[in-house]
């Protein structure tokens, strides 16, 4: 595997450093992974992306909470659900529940945003974080 790679296509008497295990680690990967984001840019809109990405934010299996893209979620997608003043309640609730329910071991070990919504009200954190609540069982 790490004899040197000649393309067929190129002059054989052009030659490079390229390996047989760089050309199929490299070369051959990025063209497959160009064209499976090519695909999936071909299914879902820029909308849709925005929303998974924004939604991810919540997710519970990684330390990927961050506040300004909820807050941005709510503010784009979620903009009837909530007035000014339940978006600035909100806010506000998100560091607190953040420190208080990702040490929760029931909560921190959730395996989605359903599990985490159960864990939330099973623990009685629902009453105390009632914007994220009603976040989390919109999405």
């Amino acid at each position: 595997m790490n004899q040197r790679y000649v393309d067929v296509k190129k002059s054989r008497n052009k030659h490079d450093n390229t390996t047989v295990i760089h050309h199929y680690k490299v070369d051959v990967f990025n063209v497959a992974i160009d064209q499976q984001v090519i695909e999936l840019n071909d299914r879902f809109s820029s909308q849709v992306t925005e929303l998974l990405d924004l939604c991810s934010s919540l997710d519970p299996r990684h330390d990927a909470f961050d506040k300004s893209k909820i807050c941005t979620l709510v503010e784009k997608f979620y903009r009837v659900d909530f007035s000014n003043q339940e978006r600035d309640r909100l806010e506000c609730e998100l560091p607190h529940f953040q420190l208080d329910t990702f040490n929760n071991p029931e909560i921190k070990n959730c395996k989605s945003l359903a599990d985490m919504t159960k864990g939330i009200i099973k623990t009685g954190k629902s009453s105390d974080y009632p914007m994220v609540e009603r976040l989390l069982r919109l999405e």
